[in-house]
């Protein structure tokens, strides 16, 4: 009989989840295997074994586990090497951050790697302390979607084909089941939410462009408005479900 087989990774804890009376099932986004889940045998009793590493949620982890005839991985050490103290102190950053979180556990496959999205989440994520959430959240999103071949088309009306220039309303309206936007002509009446031509042409660059680029964009509140609103119909359309923790977003996001 062999000896159970190790592995180490750098990760992200997207979920933890009570399990029996003692134990904790995590959900990590790694480095090396994507998402996977692990038990934390004990982690509620014997607090001191792991914590505060296993209640500081969003930080970048390096995790040791074994694999034996359970169901799960085994954690066996976990090690924090970049925590998120100051996003855990603001509650609209953590608002954010938990609906990356929920977009992301509800998007990957289990032992499926994905390097360039998880470099894209641990650079998001490490750039709260010094970037505002809604532009970040923003860029996430359109990211995301590249990275998943899904890039919304923003070149001209998904319908009647016409370019955005050529349109003297320039507005415009999601279209998440044909992968793009409609003309004000083309959606009908009482369509929400709305785009600016403006904030057409800003989405477009946002993803084609690294963070460091993306960071230094400026755009007006309604341009983001109007971009968050765009992006948080088209994302969760392909998730196929409103996470809870948009809808946990967006009553934040109103209050004054």
């Amino acid at each position: 009989m062999g000896m159970p087989d190790f592995f180490s990774t750098e990760a992200i804890m997207l979920r933890r989840t009570a399990y029996g009376d003692y134990d904790l099932i995590l959900t990590f986004f790694s480095e090396e295997r994507g998402k996977v889940a692990v038990m934390a045998k004990s982690a509620r009793k014997h607090t001191r074994r792991f914590s505060p590493v296993l209640f500081e949620p969003l930080s970048v982890l390096h995790i040791v586990c074994h694999t034996g005839r359970g169901r799960l991985p085994v954690l066996q050490e976990a090690t924090l090497t970049q925590p998120q103290s100051k996003t855990r102190t603001d509650i609209q950053k953590m608002a954010y951050a938990g609906y990356w979180s929920e977009l992301l556990n509800g998007w990957l496959e289990e032992n499926a790697p994905r390097e360039r999205l998880y470099t894209l989440f641990r650079e998001v994520l490490s750039a709260t302390d010094r970037l505002p959430p809604g532009l970040l959240s923003l860029f996430f999103q359109m990211k995301l979607m590249a990275l998943s071949g899904l890039v919304p088309d923003l070149s001209c009306c998904v319908q009647c084909r016409t370019a955005p220039d050529a349109i003297s309303d320039a507005l415009f309206f999601p279209d998440p089941a044909r992968g793009g936007v409609r003309c004000a002509r083309c959606a009908g009446p009482d369509q929400r939410p709305c785009l600016s031509r403006g904030t057409l042409r800003q989405l477009q660059w946002m993803t084609c462009q690294d963070l460091q680029r993306a960071g230094r964009i400026r755009l007006t509140p309604r341009s983001l408005e109007e971009g968050l609103a765009f992006a948080e119909a088209f994302v969760p359309y392909h998730l196929g479900k409103t996470p809870q923790s948009l809808r946990v977003l967006h009553q934040i996001r109103r209050r004054p």
